[in-house]
């Protein structure tokens, strides 16, 4: 049959129309056995990215510049115009404006059409129940886009019974006749009045003027202004619903379902009513019209109303393949990414789970004479959020019945859904999709973004870099230890190639840094160092800046005396943003922080404290010696070292760190954390601190207990220099370098 693109409703007049009820069917869906819970406030725990500065809190969105008062309200406030309503309609209004702290500045008029339903191809009446194919594309995606979130189905489907219950604009509301209403819908039309009331109120005021002037070109910043506009009437309506006894169903918990996918747009734009509603139901009265005229750039943070990251965050896209020309370019949103996952099957823990901790992504859609050509990448709170969302991304595939083949995914084709290529890449807390209809363009545009050298779920085998270089784990080593490199067995590739595996060997491939971070790329790649005991390390990246650091607390520091989640999340964000250049051609520093307790520590560090006895517990924690290690210890206790005055000390150049309980603050664990990474800083300083000093003057590094949270010029130079590691275990490193409080 021929693809239907649109319904048509008879309403004998058409107009621009601002607001519009959803979701009436004509045959009612069961309640799902896996209805989403309502309170989100607990639904996934994940650390949030804040960036240096003041966060951005949406309550604390500014005030409205226009005054909602109103001097001469109409009487009545609203007129039937072709029909005689069972109730009065002036008295459903007024309490609409009670519920809304708003009053109608002009009249009203209100009219009802029949729900007459035409194919626009062929101008025929169609009933419902008949087969038709709903459209595929919603919200700024198009079929490209929904083919490759695997969203798209032209399988008909039959006919519900709207293609619009209700309409409105700042004077006039033309919504279904009641007796047709009611027959095809689960909530009352009473309250379907409601609604589109609401949205009257809403254009009386201009809290609507973002839709009409703020269209984005992106999914993502559309819905959420939706998401606000809706949700505002759908909250209206459920506290209408539950104080009037207005009758029909909750229409809160009738937006809160996941449909079937030939019609997944019209549960799609329902969550975006639930979700709007829930965010505004956290918000006073006071700051409500705030919010609905100046509503979030982000369907995410609307989502978590009480996040205070910034969002998006950075951008993320992957580089365009050679000589390919991009058609369209979007920004999807956790709301969409959340709706694809659940429409594939997946369960809604893990669906929610996998899609928050969202931070930015940004898919394109390539021309291509094969048909759907896109590159996805998608940026993540944290690398573990990201590889959440990578394999829950692969369920969905599988879901789909994909097979696996070398490396990539082949979902099949239906009779109404493509055959489509996958690559799935993560990179840290990036992750990158490559969708394709050819497998071949599928690996082109995952090659561009580097691809072949990345993280891939499914742990494929070993491939080439994407300019076909071999790389160091073409001469996998048999084991690894922390000795030299003659201490490591070394096998040939699988094509025999031995000559270029001797050469690899001949550079020693233990020591080679291409970051230059002090880590090298065969433990950056291996994930692992030490040999008994043997440790597993995070996510590294051999082409950009890398530092470890485990927080262990002895276990009598209490908990107000530990750094919070916020606190590690906002120190993450921070040096991710230092401005060093890595090899990669990016910029920033990975701090992987990971925190612990330890009953081992409780009396280490006395007035009798032995430098000895610390190497010994990071000896026996990570089989490797201190200043020689990969990772940076920070331990946290409440020590006593004969000065009540110092509050951490260090060594120099080396992997340790002590830190008093009641000092444990961000910026001392990262002025001690560069004393163990950078060593001496050589350089002219303008105050009275020798050359070759570890502090600086000012910033990070300032001496005494004076740190400030910024890089100074000399700072940043180290930064961007080599961190070679000085062998901190030598006699002339061992200098204690001791934080003192300010004065």
């Amino acid at each position: 049959m021929p693809r239907l693109r649109t319904l048509l409703v008879v309403l004998g007049w058409l107009v621009l129309l601002a607001g519009c009820s959803g979701g009436p069917e004509a045959d009612t869906t069961p309640t799902p056995t896996d209805t989403e819970p309502p309170d989100r406030a607990t639904e996934h725990s994940t650390a949030e990215p804040t960036p240096v500065g003041t966060p951005a809190t949406r309550t604390s969105v500014p005030t409205l510049t226009g005054s909602t008062e109103v001097a001469d309200p109409p009487d009545p406030r609203t007129v039937a115009t072709n029909f005689e309503p069972n109730q009065s309609l002036d008295t459903i209004y007024r309490r609409v404006e009670a519920l809304r702290g708003l009053t109608a500045r002009e009249q009203v008029d209100v009219s009802v059409h029949g729900i007459d339903i035409f194919n626009p191809e062929t101008n025929e009446q169609m009933q419902v129940g008949e087969p038709f194919d709903y459209p595929d594309d919603a919200a700024g995606m198009d079929e490209t886009q929904t083919k490759a979130l695997q969203l798209y189905s032209s399988e008909p489907v039959p006919l519900r019974g709207f293609a619009a219950a209700g309409m409105a604009r700042a004077t006039l509301v033309n919504v279904a006749n009641e007796s047709a209403y009611e027959r095809i819908a689960d909530d009352s039309f009473e309250v379907l009045l409601v609604h589109e009331f609401a949205h009257t109120l809403q254009e009386q005021h201009s809290l609507t003027e973002h839709r009409r002037t703020g269209t984005t070109m992106a999914t993502d910043s559309d819905l959420a202004g939706m998401m606000l506009t809706e949700g505002d009437a759908t909250l209206t309506a459920y506290r209408y619903w539950r104080e009037y006894d207005a009758g029909g169903e909750n229409p809160l918990a009738l937006r809160n379902t996941t449909t079937e996918r030939g019609i997944w747009s019209l549960g799609f734009y329902d969550k975006t009513r639930y979700y709007g509603a829930l965010y505004l139901e956290a918000v006073s009265d006071e700051q409500r019209n705030a919010h609905v005229s100046q509503p979030p750039d982000t369907t995410a943070e609307v989502m978590h109303p009480d996040s205070t990251w910034e969002l998006p965050g950075p951008a993320v896209s992957a580089p365009v393949p050679t000589g390919w020309t991009v058609q369209d370019e979007n920004r999807v949103g956790e709301l969409s990414i959340r709706y694809t996952l659940r429409t594939n099957g997946i369960p809604y823990e893990r669906a929610a789970a996998a899609s928050t901790g969202w931070w930015n992504d940004s898919m394109r859609t390539f021309d291509r004479p094969d048909g759907v050509a896109t590159s996805w990448s998608t940026r993540w709170a944290t690398a573990e959020d990201a590889r959440e969302f990578a394999n829950a991304w692969r369920a969905v595939l599988e879901n789909r019945g994909a097979t696996r083949e070398d490396g990539g995914f082949r979902v099949p084709g239906t009779e109404h859904t493509p055959e489509l290529s996958y690559v799935i890449v993560r990179d840290g807390p990036v992750v990158h999709v490559a969708t394709a209809s050819t497998t071949a363009d599928a690996r082109s545009i995952a090659a561009a973004s580097g691809a072949s050298n990345r993280s891939q779920t499914d742990a494929p085998a070993a491939s080439t870099t994407a300019s076909g270089a071999a790389s160091i784990g073409d001469c996998s080593p048999g084991r690894a230890h922390s000795g030299s490199a003659s201490t490591v067995d070394l096998r040939t590739a699988e094509d025999g190639s031995a000559a270029a595996c001797q050469r690899h060997h001949d550079a020693n491939p233990v020591s080679v840094d291409t970051d230059e971070d002090g880590i090298s790329d065969f433990v950056e790649r291996s994930g692992v160092v030490g040999h008994h005991p043997r440790t597993v390390l995070p996510e590294l990246h051999d082409t950009e800046k890398d530092v470890v650091v485990d927080v262990v607390y002895a276990t009598s520091v209490a908990d107000d005396q530990r750094l919070r989640e916020q606190q590690v999340a906002n120190m993450r964000s921070t040096w991710a943003g230092f401005p060093v250049e890595n090899s990669g051609s990016t910029s920033g520093v990975h701090l992987h922080v990971r925190t612990h307790d330890s009953a081992e520590l409780e009396g280490e560090f006395g007035t009798d404290f032995d430098a000895e006895d610390v190497d010994a517990f990071y000896e026996r924690r990570y089989g490797q010696s201190p200043g020689d290690g990969v990772v940076n210890l920070v331990v946290v206790s409440a020590f006593d070292v004969g000065s009540s005055e110092v509050v951490a000390f260090g060594s120099r150049g080396g992997n340790i760190a002590v830190v008093r309980a009641s000092e444990s603050r961000p910026i001392v664990v990262t002025h001690e954390l560069m004393h163990l990474i950078l060593g001496s800083i050589h350089g002219e300083r303008d105050c009275d601190i020798a050359t070759d000093s570890s502090h600086t003057c000012r910033g990070y590094l300032a001496p005494g207990g004076q740190a400030e949270p910024f890089l100074t010029e000399l700072l940043t130079q180290a930064l961007n220099r080599p961190w070679s590691n000085p062998n901190a275990s030598a006699a002339e490193n061992r200098t204690v370098v001791g934080h003192r409080p300010a004065a």
